[in-house]
């Protein structure tokens, strides 16, 4: 048997669509979201070891900012984490950390763009019927947290003419 709530918070400060110009402009976004999951067999064990109750507060915030020619995007999230698990007892930690940045500019002829991500997850606490997911690395005997790293970096010209080409690392 489980029982989840979820109540989300999301705000943003920053020009409404239509005030918009083609200049641009700066958006902060402040995310809360929080989960409450209770769970008689939260690891699906052949035995139900007993009760299980987590109560996860995802916090993000963003950063974009954007001309006519140039977008710079910045964000990260992570979630407070409190969990009471049968034969591991209560706990209260920050998890499951995730940042992005991304920058572009578009020229007359030619576009340039970088990305870069960081993610940190903590596999005791993903969804078992998720766990698809998984590569033969993450089922090795370690500390249980999966992080992963991604760069790219793209280049593009002749964008506006009939002949172009681009270069993509990462």
């Amino acid at each position: 048997m489980a029982l989840a709530s979820i109540i989300s918070i999301v705000g943003g400060f920053g020009p409404a669509v239509a005030q918009e110009d083609a200049a641009g402009g700066t958006t902060l976004t402040f995310g809360v979201e929080t989960t409450l999951s209770v769970s008689d067999n939260y690891n699906l064990a052949v035995v139900a070891p007993g009760t299980s109750t987590l109560l996860d507060t995802t916090l993000s915030f963003g950063y974009l900012t954007e001309t006519a020619t140039d977008r710079f995007a910045f964000d990260i999230d992570g979630v407070l984490r409190a969990s009471d698990i049968p034969g591991v007892g209560g706990d209260f930690r920050f998890d499951d950390a995730n940042a992005a940045l991304s920058y572009s500019r578009e020229g007359a002829n030619s576009r340039i763009s970088a990305t870069a991500d960081y993610n940190r997850v903590n596999l005791d606490f993903l969804d078992p019927f998720e766990l698809a997911d998984l590569s033969d690395t993450d089922l090795i005997n370690s500390s249980g947290t999966r992080q992963s790293t991604n760069a790219r970096l793209i280049f593009e010209t002749g964008t506006s003419g009939p002949l172009g080409f681009g270069i993509e690392l990462g």
